[in-house]
């Protein structure tokens, strides 16, 4: 599942979450096309406990 910006709260939250803890699983990849590149960064966070709007998102 991708995070974008559009759900403000939620990627805000996200943000500071990450932000503020020392992440240990991240994988970067790198994608060249339409006259750019692209680099991506990915966290995998299994405990969303801290999460207020977790019940509003049941398959997260």
């Amino acid at each position: 599942m991708e995070l974008k910006g559009n759900q403000s709260s939620l990627h805000e939250d996200v943000k500071l979450y990450f932000n503020h803890i020392e992440v240990n699983a991240k994988t970067v990849t790198k994608e060249k096309g339409h006259g750019r590149i692209e680099t991506r960064e990915y966290f995998l966070e299994p405990d969303i406990d801290w999460l207020p709007q977790k019940t509003d998102w049941t398959k997260l």
